[in-house]
């Protein structure tokens, strides 16, 4: 399994076999997945940056091939035993649902937040952005 595995996975995926998934639901309807977009002024930079906002822990999607979480780096990267993570499932479920939460920052906040998810596994500048600003 790779990468190309993955992603043919979850693109084979349909938005109704997805829904039937429990735990990909919950995700989904509780919105715990977020689009971050870094605005410079009224300009967009880059690509969207997709978020897992967990209880405990934060992840870093990169749609249908690769999430930060434990699980997939350890069964889908390392051991290969399974294809995805519900992570991945989830973003594109919500992806599709138009069932996300979408935070805009600019470039010193983004930053921010990559490096607290990757050194404490979670996001209070992200958290601030979403609780705290109005939405566009």
């Amino acid at each position: 399994m790779d990468a190309l595995s993955t992603y043919e996975y979850i693109s084979s995926l349909t938005r109704e076999q997805l829904s039937a998934m429990d735990r990909i639901r919950s995700i989904v309807t509780l919105k715990k997945i977020v689009k971050i977009i870094v605005r410079d002024g009224d300009q967009s930079l880059g690509p969207p940056t997709w978020i897992y906002i967990g209880i405990k822990h934060d992840h870093i999607i990169i749609p249908r091939f690769f999430c930060t979480c434990k699980h997939f780096v350890i069964r889908v990267m390392m051991e290969k035993n399974t294809l995805s993570c519900t992570h991945l499932l989830a973003q594109k479920l919500a992806e599709e649902t138009n069932s996300y939460r979408v935070a805009y920052m600019d470039r010193g906040s983004y930053l921010n937040t990559i490096r607290e998810i990757i050194k404490y596994g979670r996001s209070p500048t992200l958290r601030k952005v979403l609780y705290t600003s109005n939405p566009r």
